[in-house]
Protein backbone atom coordinates (compact mmCIF):
# COMPACT_ATOMS: atom_id res chain seq x y z
CA UNK A 1 0.00 0.00 0.00
CA UNK A 2 1.52 3.34 -1.03
CA UNK A 3 -1.01 6.27 -1.56
CA UNK A 4 -0.39 10.04 -1.36
CA UNK A 5 -2.84 12.44 -1.40
CA UNK A 6 -2.44 16.46 -1.52
CA UNK A 7 -4.70 19.22 -0.87
CA UNK A 8 -4.33 21.29 -4.22
CA UNK A 9 -3.73 25.54 -4.06
CA UNK A 10 -3.53 25.01 -0.12
CA UNK A 11 0.58 26.31 -0.46
CA UNK A 12 0.61 28.47 -2.41
CA UNK A 13 -2.58 30.06 -1.25
CA UNK A 14 -0.99 30.20 2.54
CA UNK A 15 2.14 31.58 1.81
CA UNK A 16 0.56 34.26 -0.15
CA UNK A 17 -1.72 35.43 2.53
CA UNK A 18 0.80 35.10 4.97
CA UNK A 19 3.46 37.03 2.68
CA UNK A 20 0.58 39.85 2.49
CA UNK A 21 -0.09 39.62 6.67
CA UNK A 22 3.96 39.90 6.81
CA UNK A 23 4.15 43.65 5.32
CA UNK A 24 0.73 44.64 6.35
CA UNK A 25 2.71 43.75 10.28
CA UNK A 26 5.72 45.46 9.40
CA UNK A 27 3.70 49.21 9.04
CA UNK A 28 1.83 48.38 12.03
CA UNK A 29 4.80 47.91 13.74
CA UNK A 30 6.14 51.12 12.36
CA UNK A 31 3.28 52.76 13.95
CA UNK A 32 3.35 51.44 17.04
CA UNK A 33 6.75 52.81 17.12
CA UNK A 34 5.06 56.05 16.72
CA UNK A 35 2.28 56.38 18.69
CA UNK A 36 1.69 56.92 22.21
CA UNK A 37 -2.35 55.83 22.58
CA UNK A 38 -3.02 53.07 24.85
CA UNK A 39 -6.08 51.59 23.19
CA UNK A 40 -4.15 51.57 19.57
CA UNK A 41 -1.47 49.63 21.29
CA UNK A 42 -3.22 46.83 22.11
CA UNK A 43 -5.16 46.36 19.17
CA UNK A 44 -1.40 46.54 17.27
CA UNK A 45 -0.62 43.66 20.29
CA UNK A 46 -3.87 41.53 19.58
CA UNK A 47 -3.33 41.82 15.99
CA UNK A 48 0.16 40.53 15.80
CA UNK A 49 -0.37 37.69 18.23
CA UNK A 50 -3.10 37.09 16.03
CA UNK A 51 -0.32 36.54 13.11
CA UNK A 52 1.94 34.60 14.95
CA UNK A 53 -0.74 32.36 16.16
CA UNK A 54 -2.44 31.70 12.48
CA UNK A 55 1.44 31.43 11.14
CA UNK A 56 2.30 28.97 13.14
CA UNK A 57 -0.91 26.75 12.53
CA UNK A 58 -1.07 27.35 8.49
CA UNK A 59 2.91 26.64 8.06
CA UNK A 60 3.87 24.06 10.75
CA UNK A 61 0.20 22.29 11.87
CA UNK A 62 -1.44 22.08 8.61
CA UNK A 63 -0.89 19.24 6.18
CA UNK A 64 -1.31 19.65 2.58
CA UNK A 65 -0.06 16.67 1.34
CA UNK A 66 -0.06 13.01 3.21
CA UNK A 67 0.42 9.54 2.65
CA UNK A 68 0.94 6.13 3.68
CA UNK A 69 3.71 4.28 2.46
CA UNK A 70 3.87 0.45 1.66
CA UNK A 71 6.63 0.20 5.02
CA UNK A 72 3.85 0.96 7.43
CA UNK A 73 5.11 4.61 7.64
CA UNK A 74 2.32 7.65 7.68
CA UNK A 75 4.24 10.85 6.32
CA UNK A 76 2.78 14.26 5.71
CA UNK A 77 4.27 17.78 4.80
CA UNK A 78 3.22 21.63 5.79
CA UNK A 79 4.52 24.34 4.40
CA UNK A 80 7.31 24.36 6.16
CA UNK A 81 8.41 21.04 7.19
CA UNK A 82 8.17 17.64 6.67
CA UNK A 83 6.74 14.62 9.28
CA UNK A 84 6.72 10.63 8.68
CA UNK A 85 5.92 8.10 11.75
CA UNK A 86 4.85 4.39 11.96
CA UNK A 87 1.25 3.69 11.36
CA UNK A 88 0.75 2.55 15.23
CA UNK A 89 1.88 5.37 16.70
CA UNK A 90 -1.46 6.91 15.39
CA UNK A 91 -3.84 7.20 18.31
CA UNK A 92 -7.34 8.86 16.55
CA UNK A 93 -8.53 11.29 14.84
CA UNK A 94 -10.75 14.13 15.39
CA UNK A 95 -11.59 17.71 15.78
CA UNK A 96 -8.70 19.63 16.83
CA UNK A 97 -11.41 22.11 19.10
CA UNK A 98 -14.65 20.48 19.24
CA UNK A 99 -17.73 22.69 17.96
CA UNK A 100 -15.39 25.40 16.78
CA UNK A 101 -13.44 23.50 14.47
CA UNK A 102 -16.19 22.73 12.10
CA UNK A 103 -13.96 21.68 8.73
CA UNK A 104 -10.68 20.71 10.58
CA UNK A 105 -9.28 17.05 12.13
CA UNK A 106 -6.23 16.16 13.79
CA UNK A 107 -4.13 13.33 13.82
CA UNK A 108 -3.20 12.78 17.15
CA UNK A 109 0.28 10.93 17.18
CA UNK A 110 1.91 9.03 20.13
CA UNK A 111 5.13 11.14 20.61
CA UNK A 112 4.82 13.34 17.93
CA UNK A 113 3.48 16.67 16.82
CA UNK A 114 0.19 15.77 15.33
CA UNK A 115 -0.80 17.38 11.99
CA UNK A 116 -4.00 18.99 11.15
CA UNK A 117 -6.23 18.42 7.87
CA UNK A 118 -9.06 20.34 6.47
CA UNK A 119 -12.27 18.12 5.15
CA UNK A 120 -12.40 19.85 1.94
CA UNK A 121 -13.85 18.57 -0.99
CA UNK A 122 -12.10 14.86 -2.01
CA UNK A 123 -11.24 14.37 2.34
CA UNK A 124 -13.22 11.11 2.14
CA UNK A 125 -10.92 9.35 0.27
CA UNK A 126 -8.07 10.31 2.51
CA UNK A 127 -10.30 9.03 5.57
CA UNK A 128 -10.82 6.21 3.68
CA UNK A 129 -7.26 5.49 2.94
CA UNK A 130 -6.73 5.93 6.87
CA UNK A 131 -8.88 3.19 7.38
CA UNK A 132 -7.90 0.84 5.15
CA UNK A 133 -4.29 1.24 6.75
CA UNK A 134 -5.47 0.85 10.23
CA UNK A 135 -8.92 -0.72 10.48
CA UNK A 136 -9.00 0.16 14.11
CA UNK A 137 -8.79 4.23 13.66
CA UNK A 138 -11.66 5.80 15.12
CA UNK A 139 -12.42 8.93 13.73
CA UNK A 140 -14.82 11.79 15.25
CA UNK A 141 -15.71 14.92 13.86
CA UNK A 142 -16.92 17.88 16.44
CA UNK A 143 -20.83 17.04 14.86
CA UNK A 144 -20.84 13.29 15.32
CA UNK A 145 -20.25 10.79 17.79
CA UNK A 146 -16.79 8.22 17.69
CA UNK A 147 -17.30 5.62 14.73
CA UNK A 148 -14.80 3.42 13.20
CA UNK A 149 -15.10 4.55 9.59
CA UNK A 150 -14.60 8.06 7.77
CA UNK A 151 -16.80 10.48 8.49
CA UNK A 152 -14.89 13.69 6.67
CA UNK A 153 -17.16 14.31 3.83
CA UNK A 154 -20.20 12.26 2.74
CA UNK A 155 -20.28 12.98 -0.23
CA UNK A 156 -18.08 12.71 -3.03
CA UNK A 157 -17.08 15.56 -5.10
CA UNK A 158 -17.97 15.74 -8.78
CA UNK A 159 -14.79 14.46 -10.94
CA UNK A 160 -12.48 17.37 -11.34
CA UNK A 161 -13.49 19.66 -8.07
CA UNK A 162 -12.06 17.75 -5.46
CA UNK A 163 -9.14 19.63 -3.07
CA UNK A 164 -7.53 16.26 -2.19
CA UNK A 165 -6.72 14.37 -5.05
CA UNK A 166 -3.96 11.56 -4.98
CA UNK A 167 -0.87 12.20 -5.85
CA UNK A 168 0.82 10.18 -9.13
CA UNK A 169 4.42 9.35 -7.72
CA UNK A 170 5.68 7.91 -10.96
CA UNK A 171 2.86 9.15 -13.33
CA UNK A 172 2.93 7.11 -16.90
CA UNK A 173 4.39 8.57 -19.94
CA UNK A 174 1.90 10.05 -22.46
CA UNK A 175 0.74 7.26 -25.00
CA UNK A 176 0.10 7.84 -28.75
CA UNK A 177 -2.85 6.65 -30.45
CA UNK A 178 -3.24 2.71 -31.14
CA UNK A 179 -1.35 2.42 -34.31
CA UNK A 180 0.75 5.33 -34.27
CA UNK A 181 4.53 5.03 -35.44
CA UNK A 182 7.25 7.36 -34.80
CA UNK A 183 9.47 7.92 -37.54
CA UNK A 184 13.65 8.22 -36.11
CA UNK A 185 17.09 8.43 -38.00
CA UNK A 186 15.28 6.06 -40.54
CA UNK A 187 13.91 3.32 -38.46
CA UNK A 188 10.53 2.82 -37.22
CA UNK A 189 9.70 2.64 -34.02
CA UNK A 190 6.62 0.90 -32.51
CA UNK A 191 4.87 1.42 -29.41
CA UNK A 192 6.11 -1.80 -27.77
CA UNK A 193 9.51 -1.19 -28.29
CA UNK A 194 10.68 -2.69 -31.40
CA UNK A 195 12.00 -1.15 -34.35
CA UNK A 196 12.64 -2.10 -38.25
CA UNK A 197 14.46 -0.53 -40.94
CA UNK A 198 12.05 1.19 -43.33
CA UNK A 199 12.93 0.00 -46.34
CA UNK A 200 11.79 3.06 -48.26
CA UNK A 201 13.84 5.38 -46.97
CA UNK A 202 17.59 6.03 -47.60
CA UNK A 203 20.44 5.45 -46.11
CA UNK A 204 22.65 8.27 -47.60
CA UNK A 205 21.80 10.24 -50.63
CA UNK A 206 25.07 11.78 -52.70
CA UNK A 207 24.43 14.47 -55.34
CA UNK A 208 27.15 15.29 -57.49
CA UNK A 209 28.42 18.37 -58.63
CA UNK A 210 26.41 20.70 -60.24
CA UNK A 211 28.06 22.34 -63.25
CA UNK A 212 28.12 21.92 -66.80
CA UNK A 213 27.97 18.37 -68.04
CA UNK A 214 26.88 17.23 -64.61
CA UNK A 215 24.27 14.77 -64.34
CA UNK A 216 20.68 16.53 -62.68
CA UNK A 217 19.65 13.93 -61.15
CA UNK A 218 20.88 12.90 -57.91
CA UNK A 219 21.80 9.02 -57.15
CA UNK A 220 20.53 7.43 -54.44
CA UNK A 221 22.37 4.65 -52.85
CA UNK A 222 20.22 2.44 -51.14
Amino acid sequence: MNETYRLSRFRPIAIGAMGVLCLVAIAIVRELLSTRDPILVLFILLWLGALAWNGYWFLFRMAYEIGITEGGQLHWRTVLSAHEVPLGHIENVKSPFGWFSRGLLRINVRDHTSPVLMTAPGFTQVAEALVRAKPDLSITTGWARPCGRPLGNPRRPVAGSAWWRRRELNPRPKQLPPGSLRACSGNLISLGGSSRRDPLLPAAVTVPPQGRGAPGVAIRSM
